[in-house]
């Protein structure tokens, strides 16, 4: 039987805005056989608490009877090594309240014990130890099939079965007559199993307890709001970048990165907190750079208040945000050649890695990279065509396998290191090696540190004879790991190879091959057989012309020579320079 009761004044003292309910009392009845019996499980409940303050609690029990049963029937028949019944209840909770509640349960008798209604029996049945399983003669409850766990004996300090921190939803007309139809839509549903394991020792008769489910409302988290403006911090630049809402408690939402206000050459690197500021702020240990999301609430409005702005903890209001302004990067994916004249040098940044190269303007009308290309990256990193130079029509992703190894350009599994071993040749293994990876010392023990090398099929993205079939097989490929806009240069020994002409046109001389300051650079040697060598005195780069099915074309330079035309292995280590399209 369920019964609804009201409470109103006794608990107006809660002015903190909790509000306890509580259900009560299941008796958990064990049947012997000798005192036939069919006596259900009881269950009262006090619900829909209607108080003064917010928020409000409604609890309810079933009203099916709790029968601990064994093998589906009510009376229990105990042996010498136990036998275990058990039972489920189920309680539906409501509330209105923003914070959640905690769901307990205690015993309401003066014992957590199983006592028998013959009070001339003095033998009870014992709260479990808990655990996976019963002991013999024990009781306890289940939730979500966790362990057994005992029965509170103390209203102060019940067993809690959850702290649900979600608002489960909108308060059920009548919770403790219509849970039927308020759950699912509203109510919370708990199923709680009890269960206890008795042997033949124990006297026949019939045990109970009664049990108190009890909901407490936490108390409602107060939030304060803020307002965070973004300030141009410079007369020249114009825009605007929307505001945004931060919460107290909680971090501020993640700072912009300035986009909508527009300064020519620059961007926004940062935020400060006073007007006319040259630094990025730091607020509890963080940097207020572009992006930043983890910004105490808390510390940047004390940080806010010190710099003058009037906020505070106790008073909402809005934060101004000064932007800090750096030099704008120009990347390569964005690059003209156009832009520059012949002799003109620019640096610009590969949008992929952040990766920084020096550019130069030739004689052959023609822009190319001055230093080597060191892109790499640990396994996964992915190459796509609005990136790097990869036809529009091609949808494939592809992969450099991880610093050090070979694998497949179309996976990111890597399937050992990169040795550079012609003995791979016919497998078309993609290797490579990352710019000063560990090991990477030539013949004389000179460590080298600013070069990737590449065996072909990992500098054009896997062509070979075996993945791309006789589109690989000769003339030049389509497809490289250069940025979005460059390519690797063309080889042949026609009117169309970009090494050629750019090695006759700039006088026939190394020296113009790498600018002067950079001649070092020039010379990083090449990887075979898990060895670096020719640091210091010989140059090799790849560029897009097959040879024949095992060699491609290359470009060689040492320290008194230049060689545009060259033909060796697809399976050798050398580095790459691009030039813009």
């Amino acid at each position: 039987m369920l019964n609804k009761n009201k409470q109103r004044g006794a608990l107006k003292q809660l002015a903190t805005g909790s509000a306890v309910a509580f259900l009560a009392f299941s008796s958990f009845q064990i049947l012997f056989p000798s005192v036939p019996s069919n006596a259900a499980t009881e269950a009262t409940a006090t619900a829909n608490l209607e108080l003064e303050v917010e928020p409000t609690i409604e609890v309810a029990v079933d009203t099916q009877s709790l029968n601990l049963a064994y093998n589906g029937e009510t009376d229990i028949l105990p042996t010498s090594e136990g036998v275990t019944a058990t039972g489920d209840i189920n309680v539906y909770v409501t509330t209105n309240g923003i914070s959640g509640y905690t769901l307990s349960l205690y015993s309401q008798s003066p014992t957590n014990e199983m006592t028998n209604i013959n009070s001339a029996v003095t033998s009870k049945i014992s709260p479990t130890a808990g655990g996976a399983t019963l002991a013999n003669n024990t009781w306890g409850y289940q939730y979500n099939g966790g362990n057994w766990t005992t029965v509170s004996d103390d209203a102060a300090d019940p067993s809690v079965i959850t702290n649900n921190g979600v608002t489960p939803g909108s308060l059920c007309p009548d919770l403790a007559t219509n849970y039927q139809t308020c759950y699912p839509s509203s109510a919370d549903r708990y199923t709680v199993t009890f269960g206890a394991k008795i042997t033949d020792a124990l006297p026949a008769g019939r045990y109970t307890n009664d049990v108190v489910f009890s909901a407490i409302a936490k108390s409602p988290t107060v939030q304060r709001s803020y307002q965070i403006a973004y300030n141009k911090n410079n007369s020249s630049a114009t825009g605007d970048v929307a505001n945004a809402t931060a919460l107290l408690p909680g971090n501020v939402p993640a700072l912009s990165d300035g986009t909508g206000f527009t300064l020519e050459g620059m961007k926004v690197v940062g935020w400060a907190l006073t007007e006319g500021a040259t630094d990025v702020a730091t607020v509890g240990g963080n940097a207020m750079e572009v992006g930043a999301s983890n910004i105490d609430v808390a510390a940047l409005i004390s940080a806010a208040a010190d710099a003058g702005q009037d906020v505070s903890e106790d008073k909402s209001g809005t934060i101004t945000l000064y932007a800090i302004w750096g030099v704008a990067a120009k990347y390569m994916q964005d690059f003209s050649c156009s832009s520059l004249n012949v002799g003109d040098t620019d640096t610009l940044t590969d949008k992929r890695d952040g990766s920084e190269y020096n550019v130069k303007k030739f004689a052959d009308n023609q822009c190319w990279m001055t230093s080597n290309l060191i892109l790499g990256h640990d396994k996964g990193y992915a190459l796509t065509k609005d990136d790097t130079n990869i036809p529009s029509s091609d949808t494939s992703t592809y992969y450099l396998p991880q610093a050090g190894y070979r694998g497949n350009l179309n996976s990111s599994s890597t399937t050992g290191s990169a040795t550079f071993d012609g003995s791979n040749d016919s497998q078309a293994q993609v290797q490579y090696r990352a710019a000063g990876q560990s090991g990477d010392q030539s013949s004389s023990g000179t460590l080298f540190q600013s070069t990737g090398y590449y065996n072909f099929y990992a500098a054009t993205l896997g062509c070979s004879y075996y993945q791309g079939g006789s589109s690989c097989l000769s003339g030049y490929v389509q497809k490289d790991i250069c940025p979005k806009g460059w390519q690797l240069p063309t080889g042949d020994t026609g009117t169309k190879s970009w090494y050629y002409f750019y090695n006759t046109l700039n006088g026939a001389s190394h020296a113009n091959m790498v600018d002067s300051t950079k001649a070092a650079l020039g010379y990083s040697g090449y990887y075979i057989s898990s060895q670096l060598y020719g640091v210091g005195s010989y140059g090799y780069w790849w560029s897009s012309t097959v040879y024949d099915t095992s060699s491609s074309r290359y470009l060689y330079l040492d320290t008194s020579s230049v060689y545009p035309q060259n033909n060796y292995y697809k399976c050798i280590g050398f580095a790459v320079r691009c030039v813009a399209q």
